[in-house]
Order: C-alpha cells, then structure tokens, then sequence
C-alpha cells in the first residue's frame, strides 16, 4: 500500500510559484498522518560531534478541510473550495456557511430595503446589534443599518431588510411549551328552557376527594434550633405524605436565631444536618400521621326566573306588496301569519323572536309614543293602552316612499298606508301607543292634545 506523501499548504504570488509573504492563517489540526518516511538529522550528544539521522513516518497533518481523510461534509476554512489532497473536497464552504443565504436574501425579487426612521432610546441604542430582528407594522425586518442618530433625542434613520432568512425566528422568539397537564372533573347539568317566563334550574353532582396519605407507620414532629449561627444550613428529612427525603433550607442568624419544626417519617430515615453544623434537632415524639381528607360538594339547584319586561308588544306592518309575520307568544310557541297589503298585525311576542317578510313592511318595536309597551300574556289587548291623544306630523324625505302606522285615537284602531316621497300627513294618534314611518329621511314629530285628526290639520 503506497505511504502519503507530505502536503504543506504553500502561497504563492504568481504564475511563477513566486513565493508570497502572508500573515498568519488557521487551519484544521488533523493529528499526525501517516507517510512515507523521512528523516530528521541533529546532534545527539555535544560531547561526541556526531550526528544522528532519526527516521519519522508520520506528520502533524493540517489543511484548510477538516479530517485525515476529508469528505463532501467536512468542514472547510475557504471562501472556494480547492482540489483536496486527500480525501474528497468538501461542499460546503466559509461562504456556503455564512453568507450564501444572505446574498441570495439580497438579490431575490421579493426581498425589500425599507429606509425609515424612528426613535431608540440611547440604552437600547447601546445593545443593538446588526444581526437583530426588528418587529415593524406585524412583520420582521434584518436590522441593516443606523444611521444619523442622535444621541440627544434618539432620532435616527433605519435600513430594514426582510423578509427575514427563514431559520431566523424561531432561534429568536421562544415556542410555547405545550406540555401542559390537564385535570378533568364531571360535572352533570340539568337545563329545562320555556318561553318566557323562563325558569333554568343546573344540578351540579356530588364530588368526593381523598387525599391518601403515605403508608407511614410513625410520623413524629421534629424541632430544629441554629443555635445562633452565622452560617446558613441545610436539614434532610423524610415527608410522611410520599416518603421522599425533602429539604430546609435555615439562614444562618447570630442575633436571633432560627428555629422551626418538621413532620418526619422514622420509618424512613432520620433527620439530620447535612450543611452547616451546630444545629440542634430534636424528636418531639409527637404523632403528626396525615389523615384521610374529604370533600363532598352538596348538590345545588339555582332558579332564575326571567322578568316579564322580555316579552314586548311588536306591530307588523306590511308593505304594499304583502308579507308574512313571524314570532314566539311570549308564554306560548312560535307562530307565522301571511298579512295582506298595508294590513297591520299586533301581538305580544318574546323579545327577539319578531320578523317579517315583504318590501316596505314595518317591524315597529321602539318607536313608540313615548315608549315600549310591555306585555307579559300572549294577548294583545294590553299592547293598545287607553289613553290622551296628541297630534302627530309624518314627514316622508326626498329619497323614497316608506309605509306609515299609527294608532288612530277617533277609532282605537292602527291604521297603516304608504306615503310618497316629500309628502306629509298629520294624524290624532293615542299617546303612549303606536307610531312609526319607513323610508329615507323620514320624521315624526309629536304636537299638542287632539280628539281627532282634523284638529291637527
């Protein structure tokens, strides 16, 4: 098998193998290789003059590649690559390690150089570095360049340069652990829903927890006192709930002292000092043995009872073209009602449950004179209360027709129709009842007491 020949790195400065004049460089120390076989002569004793040849077979082996016998991933100390001498030449390179990806960031389409400008206090100033991340607008930015800053108000212009390198982040913004440990308990519930009124009623189970305590057969309550000493100290003993040796950590104190106590399983072990000395410990022989504990949730029942106020009297108007009413009674179920042109439909329903199909239909609910009337049966005789009269001005705006409701006082009845665009009607409408207009800019003001609407004309 053919010995290695000696390889020393050489620098030359020209064609010529002119030698060069470098300053130092590092290399990989590989170890000593060996080779073929050379030899080192000297003088071995200076009494005699002689001279002794000493053969050597091996050298101290170092490259620019990493390894007696260097492979594609070996590491390598070159901007580019050389033929190796022995081995393989590695693929990778000083630039491949460190800058490739940067260059690329550089000089592909998507990446963006944001010249902007910002405030940094002088303290952080301080601590930035040119590899920092910088967080601008919900996205990550290289920090490139500070530049102009002053150092008296911290005003500056930034170079930006993202998107940021792909393996960046998550070496810089920690993941959140998901080792989370989860306890679940039952929990049986019971909900019974009607229309309103409506009554909920939850049961919660009963929940028993024993807490088990370790198999101790004697567990006594130890003391301990430091004796007034400087120096902090430590005592083992053995918890009578696992049987595992625990720790006190006692602060040395030579003005007051420090004292305290223990429950200590001598089944186990014995308490003792393990830092520190001069403490004394003391076995009170008093039983300390942990009990059985447990809890038992009584059963519980809460009642809620909702108040009448979420059933409301709801008038349906119907557009020209007709509709259809929906809604829940408010101590019944749901009904539906197709309602012929203009018709108009009154009706004590639960809060919410109302709607209504067709164009130009009113659903009126809070336009009332002067508020909402309240119900609480699925009657609609208390939704038209008997009261004073007051003159009303509906005034339809510029933008469209809409339909107009309103309870009439001469015949205690709700009249509905259609008003065109601009147009204005005065009615005598009952006080504390219905009232209401659709359609773009429409108004309603309210005038002085009437028995008819030719009084308000």
């Amino acid at each position: 098998m053919a010995k290695n020949r000696i390889y020393i790195p050489t620098f030359i400065s020209s064609v010529n193998y002119a030698p060069a004049r470098v300053l130092p460089h590092i290399y990989f120390y590989n170890g000593v290789k060996a080779c073929e076989t050379y030899y080192v002569q000297g003088y071995f004793n200076g009494n005699t003059g002689s001279v002794i040849s000493t053969p050597l077979e091996g050298f101290p082996y170092f490259d620019n590649y990493e390894g007696q016998d260097p492979t594609s991933g070996s590491r390598s100390l070159l901007f580019f690559n050389e033929p190796a001498v022995y081995g393989t030449t590695p693929t990778g390179s000083l630039y491949t390690e460190y800058w490739e990806n940067y260059i690329n960031l550089l000089y592909n389409p998507r990446t963006r150089l944001v010249n902007c400008e910002g405030i940094i206090p002088l303290a952080d100033y301080f601590k930035m570095e040119l590899n920092d991340i910088v967080e601008w607008r919900g996205n990550y930015y290289h920090l490139r360049a500070i530049n102009n800053y002053n150092l008296k108000n911290g005003e500056c212009q930034l170079q930006l340069l993202g998107p940021i390198l792909g393996d960046i982040l998550p070496n810089i913004i920690p993941a959140i652990a998901c080792d989370f440990t989860f306890t679940s308990s039952v929990i049986t519930t019971t909900t019974t829903t009607t229309a309103a009124p409506t009554t909920t009623t939850t049961t919660a189970a009963t929940t028993t927890t024993t807490t088990t305590p370790f198999s101790c057969s004697n567990c006594t309550s130890w003391t301990y006192n430091n004796n007034f000493q400087a120096i902090d100290g430590t005592i083992l003993y053995y918890s009578c709930i696992t049987g595992e040796s625990q720790l006190i950590y006692v602060p040395g104190d030579d003005v007051f002292g420090v004292t305290g106590s223990f429950c200590n399983c001598n089944s186990v072990g014995t308490a003792y000092q393990i830092i520190g000395t001069g403490f004394t410990l003391t076995n009170t022989s008093a039983s300390c043995n942990p009990t059985s504990t447990t809890t038992t949730l009584a059963p519980t029942t809460t009642t809620t009872t909702l108040s009448t106020a979420s059933c409301n009297c709801t008038l349906f108007v119907a557009g020209g073209a007709g509709g259809t009413a929906t809604w829940t009674e408010c101590s019944s179920s749901a009904q539906s009602q197709a309602l012929s042109g203009n018709e108009t439909l009154l009706v004590c329903a639960a809060s919410g449950s109302e709607g209504l199909t067709g164009a130009s239909s009113l659903l009126v609910r809070g336009n009332q004179i002067p508020a909402n009337p309240l119900c609480n049966t699925s009657s609609s005789v208390s939704c038209l209360p008997s009261a004073s009269c007051i003159c009303v001005t509906l005034t339809q705006g510029n933008e469209s027709a809409g339909t107009y409701v309103y309870h009439d006082c001469a015949s205690n009845s709700i009249i509905a129709g259609t008003l065109a665009k601009n147009d204005v009607l005065k009615v005598c409408a009952v006080s504390g009842s219905w009232v209401a207009l659709g359609g773009g800019g429409a108004s309603i003001t309210y005038g002085a007491a009437c028995t008819s609407s030719a009084s308000c004309v």
